[in-house]
């Protein structure tokens, strides 16, 4: 609940969410929840600019963590502690928080998060005026982060284009801004994006060059829109919630009438008691309750009325914001031609996947469960052969054809559950979802008879015979050693499956089941690693019989 809270930035109930759950955490002895809750309430009140308060949870985590021996839970801790040391001003003791953070993290082989909060202690030296040791620790940031860690290498970049701005070197402060403003653009994160077009107007801007500067600040500008339009379905949530607000509000005072209603009744029994006052009292009690009834049942009557009318009008509009949600949602996540969702649907699903496949195969290796069985991750690249000359020779309509029964067809292959998308052209990319990894061989095969079993026939009658190449890769990468890797590692790895399956002829497909050694997937991916890898043994691969 806090956690949700937070997230539509309702500071306020979310800390009273997290505070509840911390006080049952209390009941029930958890540390482990105890810690969790502390740590979550520290990082509210820091997002709040209450950095003291903040420090005051991010302790009180540390202490229960130490005594639990958890060294990344303690180096996260750490880490936190020097963000809102830094914020109080508080250098030295926000120095060495930040040291002790990264050596656990190395500690824990946790190289990026060690790398990233190298850059705390950049903006450490930054704020006591160490400007050589600061761009010391960001370049070696840099050449640890570029082409491993996207992340890592916007947040350094970030800090990068601040320090040299800093140091009046604002031509070197626009180029890190560049080179941050591209990668984010790749990346597609937009708040980052932010920052970047920030820098460069603040550059531009002191170095005089006022006509440059505009047309960055409109750039920034157009960023920030942008931005806000994904913010929309927030927008709308936050209206859902304030429209529950004004239901139950009528709600209550409805039933606030209703007492009142059985107030007047009550009177009534007691003026009937009173028989000793004389009957003209009696009468004129009887008729002022009997008309207070009437009134009173008569305004409980308009109150009905209008509430069901304003109730009637808040779910109509309850319902058009929910289908504004989901038209919004809808086309921010899939392709318009193919009807197939795109490469944003699949990078925001895919991790909760990865997390599942790592967690079950974990728990084997300690010992907690069973041999895990159909739960694999297999990631397929598919690219429809020589698709630029479809174009060339029968025009985009055409082309537009193929790539929409190209989709249908593999909508015939893969399950309801799995993810098919469209990564891009003429490239698609499917995930077979919790299966056993002995399958991919079979997947793949149908894949290219599903494509070059029939021509594909176009509007006009003609009949284009289409074949397409496969590479596939299966996750976890070593299956007796759970190594997490994200989406665009698989893709790189797929990718070069792909282009040995374009050397071998075309129409063909080419699999890596297996990674022998962790070494083996370290840094940039491409054919030329993976045909040297072939070599050396350490992986295993498969390709079509006879290819």
């Amino acid at each position: 609940m806090g956690m949700a809270l937070g997230a539509i930035g309702d500071y306020e109930g979310a800390i009273m969410a997290y505070q509840t759950a911390l006080a049952h955490a209390v009941e029930q002895g958890s540390d482990a929840e105890k810690s969790q809750v502390l740590y979550s309430l520290g990082g509210l009140n820091a997002k709040m600019g209450a950095h003291r308060s903040a420090l005051a949870y991010f302790y009180s985590s540390l202490e229960i963590n130490t005594k639990r021996g958890m060294i990344q839970n303690i180096a996260f801790n750490n880490a936190l502690i020097a963000e809102s040391l830094l914020a109080l001003s508080d250098f030295e003791a926000a120095e060495s928080h930040a040291s002790e953070a990264i050596r656990l993290f190395n500690e824990v082989k946790s190289t990026e998060y060690a790398d990233m909060y190298k850059l705390t202690l950049a903006k450490i030296y930054i704020a006591r005026g160490g400007y050589d040791k600061a761009n010391e620790v960001i370049q070696n940031v840099l050449r640890t982060a570029n082409g491993r860690f996207p992340a890592l290498t916007l947040n350094a970049l970030v800090v990068a284009a601040q320090h040299a701005f800093i140091t009046n070197k604002y031509e070197i402060s626009i180029d890190y801004a560049n080179q941050g403003i591209e990668k984010a653009k790749q990346a597609e994160r937009l708040p980052i994006e932010v920052q970047f077009h920030e820098a460069k107007v603040n550059s531009l801007e002191a170095m005089s060059r006022y006509d440059a500067a505009f047309l960055a600040l409109k750039t920034l500008m157009r960023v920030k829109e942008q931005l806000n339009d994904e913010n929309k379905v927030e927008a709308i949530a936050n209206v859902q919630a304030q429209t529950e607000s004004v239901r139950k509000e009528l709600e209550l005072n409805l039933k606030v009438k209703e007492q009142a209603l059985e107030q007047a009744a009550l009177n009534e029994k007691l003026l009937l008691k009173n028989v000793f006052i004389g009957l003209i009292v009696i009468l004129f009690s009887l008729l002022f309750v009997l008309y207070r009834r009437y009134t009173l049942r008569k305004a409980n009557e308009r109150l009905e009325w209008k509430v069901r009318i304003q109730t009637r009008e808040l779910s109509e509009k309850n319902e058009q914001l929910i289908q504004s949600l989901k038209l919004i949602e809808s086309e921010s996540i899939t392709d318009t031609l193919t009807g197939l969702k795109n490469r944003r649907y699949l990078q925001k699903f895919i991790k909760t996947d990865i997390a599942l496949c790592n967690r079950e195969f974990s728990d084997w290796h300690q010992g907690k469960g069973r041999k895990p069985i159909g739960s694999d991750l297999l990631v397929f690249i598919l690219d429809i052969d020589d698709f630029k000359q479809v174009n060339d020779r029968f025009g985009h309509q055409i082309g537009d054809e193929v790539l929409i029964e190209f989709s249908k067809r593999l909508e015939h292959v893969f399950r309801q559950s799995d993810y098919i998308v469209r990564w891009g052209g003429e490239e698609f990319v499917a995930v077979a979802r919790f299966v056993d990894r002995k399958s991919a061989m079979v997947l793949a095969q149908r894949l290219v008879k599903a494509i070059n079993d029939t021509k594909f026939e176009m509007h006009d009658n003609t009949a284009l015979p289409i074949t397409c190449s496969v590479g596939y890769v299966c996750y976890p990468l070593i299956p007796t050693k759970v190594i997490s890797c994200h989406l665009e590692k698989l893709i790189e790895m797929s990718d070069a499956c792909l282009y040995l399956a374009k050397a071998s002829g075309k129409n063909t497909w080419v699999g890596l089941e297996s990674v022998h050694d962790e070494e083996a997937f370290v840094g940039d991916f491409n054919k030329t690693s993976l045909e040297t890898l072939i070599q050396q043994k350490r992986v295993t691969i498969r390709r079509e019989p006879g290819s």
